[in-house]
């Protein structure tokens, strides 16, 4: 997934449908290496709101 704030793409993992993941409504799963980068990604995603509600969007049609 491309970060625009962050002009940097990083690895996400999609559930499948009918997963477990997919059944608690978590669309995407991102790997992170430490707490500390967990806080960064966070951040990041936060600022990502919009274009990642215009694919939700754009997928349910």
């Amino acid at each position: 997934m491309h970060l625009e704030s962050r002009n940097t793409s990083v690895p996400m993992i999609v559930p499948g449908e009918n997963s477990e993941a997919d059944k608690e409504g978590i669309d995407g799963i991102f790997p992170i290496c430490s707490e500390k980068r967990g806080d960064k990604m966070r951040e990041a995603l936060s600022k990502e709101v919009g274009p990642i509600q215009t694919v939700n969007t754009l997928t349910n049609l």
